[in-house]
């Protein structure tokens, strides 16, 4: 058998185990690759993804979003695992009508949200959803602007743009109250502090997808299924990749607990925080260009909170999510929060979300801080005392050294396409194989160039990257659907 079709022997390290990284683990393992990953946390798989029981409740700490239906493989291999009942998304899909509206921003189904002030104040929906449907509508406007504009753009923030499309007085009432949060959630659904953290030219890259749909437990069932299709002692825990380089003839070097390891080839999915961080790729090895490319986007942090309380508790109305206005300043990570939403049927447990410079905030404080705060702030909204808090749990992306963030996007001020340069691979033109091997790829959300910040975007650079390494070796999958072989 031929060094071109026989597969067998070579060998692929995957450094990190998150969805892009187990996807081609799964794919390589079963186009004949030798796989091992390498996992730098001490007990878990997943990355970004990952999820906890509390009671009976799964609660979703990592990504919980699905984003596009029939044109999207991840969607069909979801409900081909039976992780998501088909009528779930019909249902969504039905509730909440045009979904993306070329952008990249979400819907309510205001006939179960409410709407008060940061004091408890009742406001009226019908003029607080007019503010939402403004601030969504200047968003989806940018995406949708042609290059020539794009080009001509005075400010390359996207906060600027919107604030340009709006009546000089418009922050002087209630409505501008509410203009002001839904800017700050339609920043935190980006991952960012505030829009003009925001590139309009980045975002012209974006493909919006053709809807999405909640995963309430989040997206760890998906993990779970990958890991299955794997063989015993392929992923390896506390295994922290310090550096990779490349041997003179070709092969990937990884510096793995003080000892160096080869193999034919290395597949990088760490996160764009790690990597930025991190000298992981030998200096040598990172182009003037790579390294332009990482300077253009930048790594998010999301944080949810979650708080289970000793008894029910009734939101306004019995309402689903409960919209906080902000009125006044706390001059604390507070100013971060935008409203509350019901986790479970038994009403005991309600998240908050926050991002930007906020979560990094939260996350420096203690759990009793957190929770001293938070239920001072839900109290004053709910205008209620509370029951005792049982459970307060939360996140920590932007600390957490192995991720270091959420979610990508682009940096005021950048050049389109960093995503595709840095899903480029590092090629050895030496190979006897043929010229230009990748010995060292790469995939992560941050990589997918129309789906960064998803996890369809995570997904699909692992089937990529797998795709990459079949064509190489001229394995015949290559040309297949290589998706709908897990």
């Amino acid at each position: 058998m031929s060094v071109i079709n026989s597969v067998n022997k070579k060998s692929i390290a995957i450094v990190g185990s998150g969805l892009s990284g187990l996807t081609a683990a799964c794919l390589l393992h079963k186009l004949g690759f030798s796989v091992t990953v390498f996992e730098a946390a001490p007990d878990r798989i997943g990355g970004r993804i990952f999820s906890v029981w509390e009671g009976r409740t799964q609660l979703a700490l990592g990504a919980m979003w699905l984003h596009g239906g029939s044109g999207n493989p991840l969607y069909h291999l979801v409900k081909r695992l039976g992780l998501l009942d088909p009528e779930v998304w019909q249902q969504r899909q039905d509730n909440l009508p045009d979904l993306c509206d070329q952008s990249s921003t979400y819907q309510y189904d205001w006939a179960q949200c409410t709407c008060v002030t940061d004091s408890g104040q009742p406001v009226d929906c019908s003029d607080i959803r007019q503010a939402e449907q403004t601030i969504r509508q200047h968003l989806a406007d940018v995406y949708n602007l042609p290059p020539s504009v794009l080009k001509d753009t005075n400010s390359d923030r996207m906060g600027a743009y919107v604030e340009s499309k709006l009546p000089m007085d418009a922050y002087s009432t209630i409505y501008g109250s509410a203009l002001k949060t839904f800017a700050l959630f339609y920043a935190n659904v980006e991952g960012v502090h505030s829009l003009n953290d925001l590139s309009i030219v980045g975002g012209s890259d974006y493909t919006c997808p053709d809807g999405q749909c909640l995963v309430a437990g989040g997206m760890v069932g998906l993990i779970d299924a990958l890991a299955d299709r794997l063989p015993d002692n392929c992923v390896r825990l506390n295994s922290r990749v310090d550096r990779i380089s490349l041997t003179p003839d070709g092969a990937a070097s990884l510096l793995i607990d003080s000892q160096w390891h080869q193999f034919d080839h290395a597949l990088v999915t760490v996160s764009l925080g790690v990597l930025q961080a991190n000298q992981l790729i030998e200096p040598s090895l990172v182009t003037s260009e790579r390294q332009s490319a990482l300077k253009q986007m930048q790594l998010g942090v999301v944080d949810k909170i979650f708080v289970r309380f000793a008894l029910p508790i009734e939101l306004p109305n019995n309402c689903n999510h409960l919209w906080i206005i902000k009125q006044r300043l706390h001059r604390n990570w507070l100013d971060g929060l935008t409203g509350v939403s019901v986790v479970n049927k038994s009403r005991d447990t309600l998240i908050l979300w926050l991002a930007g410079h906020y979560a990094k905030e939260m996350e420096s404080q203690t759990a009793e801080q957190v929770e001293a705060l938070l239920v001072s702030y839900l109290e004053s909204a709910l205008r209620c005392r509370l029951p005792r808090v049982t459970k307060l749990l939360r996140t920590s992306f932007g600390q957490d050294p192995h991720l270091r963030g959420s979610y990508s996007s682009y940096v005021p001020g950048c050049e389109p396409g960093a995503a595709r340069r840095l899903a480029s691979p590092i090629e050895f033109a030496g190979s006897a194989v043929g010229v230009g091997k990748p010995a060292i790829c790469f995939a992560g959300e941050h990589t997918s160039e129309k789906h960064y910040a998803t996890v369809q975007g995570a997904f699909l650079s692992g089937v990529r990257e797998a795709r990459r390494l079949a064509a190489y070796y001229k394995l015949a999958e290559a040309k297949s659907d290589l998706a709908a072989m897990i």
